[in-house]
């Protein structure tokens, strides 16, 4: 699940209500050495409630974040990143391609980057490169 790193320990979390889409970003994640044992949620609580009782400034968090899902969105789940102040790398994996939403996403701090998806084997390695062998 973690690995440690000058920072702590680092966790990548897949947000997405789509169980196939789960596993395979989950695979993807795997293959491409980015992570071991990514942590994967159907929604944005779901994953809200974990960093509640697990985040730790010390620990660094690559998420992967859906937009459209049931019970909290991904820009619901970002309205709260910003408000609790948790410093984590957000990737907004979505099938999305309206110019309004990738637009909206500039507007939070912790998304670096709007991918379509799915997300591949390259794309999982231009991210480990990007973001955590740069630290």
């Amino acid at each position: 699940m973690a690995t440690d790193n000058k920072r702590g320990n680092f966790k990548v979390m897949i947000i997405d209500d789509d169980d196939i889409v789960l596993f395979l970003h989950d695979l993807m994640i795997k293959e491409s050495g980015l992570s071991t044992d990514p942590l994967g949620f159907s929604n944005g609580k779901a994953a809200m409630d974990y960093l509640q009782e697990n985040y730790t400034v010390t620990d660094s968090y690559l998420i992967f974040l859906d937009i459209n899902m049931p019970v909290m969105n991904g820009w619901q789940f970002l309205e709260l990143i910003e408000e609790r102040k948790y410093q984590v790398t957000v990737i907004i994996v979505s099938s999305s391609i309206d110019s309004a939403d990738y637009q909206k996403a500039k507007k939070y701090p912790s998304v670096k980057e709007y991918i379509t998806k799915p997300l591949t084997i390259e794309t999982s390695i231009r991210v480990k490169e990007s973001y955590i062998l740069n630290g």
